[in-house]
């Protein structure tokens, strides 16, 4: 498998942001379809009664209720329920991005995190976060200084948009609906 993402990433994070196309050429054959985690990759639910994190509207915005971290344990490999559930909703149409103010907030674990990537690109989603988008052929990335995720506060991560493409822009103003909309 030749991925020709990683150079165009390196390339738009050499330019100081922009964006770039890539290709993945899989060679000949079909393409293997990722697919969500089994039963026995999914780790046990902690309980109805986990804490939701707060979001705020804006550094003087009402706080409301907003999604937690999709991150579990940074050394289990499983997947955890919330993860799969959002992963669930890509894979079923039910939503086309997956907004989290970094990376990390995905997975620590490499394996896990490049997993749930490749699943959401094939499902034709796109990954947002507050200096990047990834999208099926496509790598965006937020011009000048890098924003400082907020994992606290979700809507304070997109709506910090200076620099970013005009595409990325409008899925960041999208995340930000969506968390309005969530409360």
């Amino acid at each position: 498998m030749c991925v020709h993402g990683t150079d165009t990433l390196f390339q738009v994070l050499v330019r100081g942001g922009g964006s770039a196309t890539y290709k993945v050429d899989y060679g000949p054959g079909p393409l293997p379809t990722p697919r969500l985690p089994g039963p026995g990759e999914i780790a046990a639910h902690r309980g109805a009664n986990v804490p939701r994190q707060r979001v705020s509207a804006g550094p003087e915005g009402p706080e409301q209720a907003g999604p937690g971290p999709l991150a579990g344990s940074g050394l289990d490999p499983r997947f955890g329920a919330r993860l799969v559930a959002r992963l669930t909703d890509l894979a079923e149409g039910r939503d086309e991005v997956l907004a989290v103010p970094s990376l990390s907030r995905i997975s620590r674990r490499h394996d896990k995190l490049l997993r749930v990537v490749e699943f959401a690109l094939a499902q034709g989603a796109s990954v947002l976060t507050s200096n990047y988008l990834l999208r099926p052929a496509a790598v965006y990335a937020r011009s000048g200084r890098l924003a400082v995720p907020d994992h606290r506060n979700h809507a304070a991560s997109f709506a910090d948009q200076r620099g970013l493409a005009d595409v990325h822009r409008a899925c960041a103003e999208a995340a930000l609906a969506s968390l309005a909309d969530a409360s």
